[in-house]
């Protein structure tokens, strides 16, 4: 939406529309030029997606067994997300890539410090 509130356009699924799809978990990128989120939009399983900022360019990151909770690095090139069978962290780059882990133990909703150094858990 502008400024002033006016022209807003909903980016993510209406649930009275779509009552088996979730979207939730959305991460901003520091630039403003992405937005990842969770859903489950395909096969039911829920996966990690980016779009830009205006909603276009919907794009699938993850294709595992169920991926979430992303969030984006400080400087806007990688995402950070939790692999719901691994109970792990992994990051993939924000344009899409082969995801490495990057935790070795039971690591739940990432926080990224903001100069991109470390990653707590909860």
């Amino acid at each position: 939406m502008q400024p002033d509130g006016s022209s807003q356009k909903q980016l993510t699924s209406d649930v009275k529309e779509n009552v088996n799809r979730t979207d939730n978990y959305q991460s901003v990128s520091p630039d403003g030029r992405y937005i990842v989120f969770t859903t489950d939009r395909e096969a039911g399983n829920p996966h990690v997606w980016r779009m830009n900022s205006d909603g276009s360019n919907l794009r699938q990151l993850t294709n595992g067994p169920g991926e979430g909770v992303p969030k984006i690095t400080p400087d806007g090139r990688t995402v950070v997300y939790f692999d719901f069978t691994t109970e792990l962290l992994w990051k993939i780059p924000i344009d899409g890539g082969q995801p490495v882990q990057i935790t070795n133990q039971r690591s739940d909703r990432p926080f990224i410090s903001p100069d991109g150094k470390f990653i707590t858990c909860g």
